[in-house]
């Protein structure tokens, strides 16, 4: 605030110097500026903001180990058997990125499950204050801890058994990889969609190891047929897969997650 004396008596009639206040005009704003209020945060913010979440609990880190020692133990027990080593390979991936996948899958549950458990939903919308980068945060951060995993247990496969057949080898990575990553991001979505982590739980374990097998058994469907099931055909018959048959899985998941982004971004927290 700018004070100016001035000389003259001061018309109430006492002598001194009048002060008279001039109010200060704010400055214009520069070019390009963007008020702080107004900013929101970006998806990499959202994304630091779920990866904190995430790193420190203790469930995610166990579940990745023991998904990771599951795939070391099939591995260590295919070695003992009277295979080669791209015949070993293959065999030590024979049901275990199933199970492995629930563990990761229940690590995708909890990432949206954990917040409506916990009431923190409203706190986590409050801090990225957009629900379009909330979702792609947790299947950004789902879909690359599943990765992780899935690439880890191939490789701790492959340095120890070391297959030279390096067409199955990166046929196995791949579904490996898919059925994984998928299988994660299915059980997210079920739990954005539900607020329930035993639902998407129990849908993640049922489907693939209950329900697609009753359907092919009662209604004499082609394992094909079965999004699981065709996915999983890429490491459990590497020679004879096809490339198509994770399409309906990955259809099927990417469906629930925009259910679940339109679901979240209408109703309240």
């Amino acid at each position: 605030m700018n004070l100016r004396y001035d000389t003259h008596h001061d018309p109430r009639g006492v002598d001194g110097p009048t002060v008279r206040h001039q109010p200060v005009r704010p400055a214009a704003p520069r070019p390009g500026a963007r008020d702080s209020a107004s900013a929101r945060p970006g998806f990499g913010a959202a994304l630091r903001y779920e990866w904190t979440g995430l790193r420190t609990l203790r469930t995610p880190w166990l579940l990745a180990g023991a998904a990771l020692l599951l795939q070391a133990l099939a591995a260590g027990y295919a070695m003992t058997k009277d295979l080669s080593a791209a015949q070993a390979f293959d065999q030590s991936f024979a049901m275990t990125p199933k199970l492995a996948a629930l563990f990761v899958a229940a690590i995708g549950v909890n990432v949206f499950a954990t917040d409506y458990r916990n009431r923190t939903i409203t706190t986590t919308l409050l801090a990225v204050r957009s629900r379009t980068h909330v979702v792609l945060a947790k299947t950004a951060l789902t879909a690359a801890v599943g990765a992780v995993v899935s690439l880890a247990s191939v490789a701790i496969t492959y340095v120890l058994l070391l297959p030279g057949d390096l067409a199955m080898v990166s046929t196995v990575t791949a579904g490996v990889l898919l059925y994984v990553v998928l299988s994660a991001l299915f059980g997210l979505a079920l739990a954005g969609l539900t607020r329930s982590s035993a639902v998407a739980l129990s849908a993640v374990l049922l489907v693939p190891l209950l329900l697609e097998v009753m359907l092919v058994l009662t209604l004499h469907w082609d394992f094909a047929a079965m999004p699981f099931a065709a996915t999983a055909q890429l490491f459990q018959n590497p020679d004879t897969a096809s490339w198509w048959m994770p399409l309906p899985l990955l259809g099927i998941t990417t469906a629930l997650s925009v259910a679940a982004a339109v679901l979240l971004s209408r109703r309240d927290a």
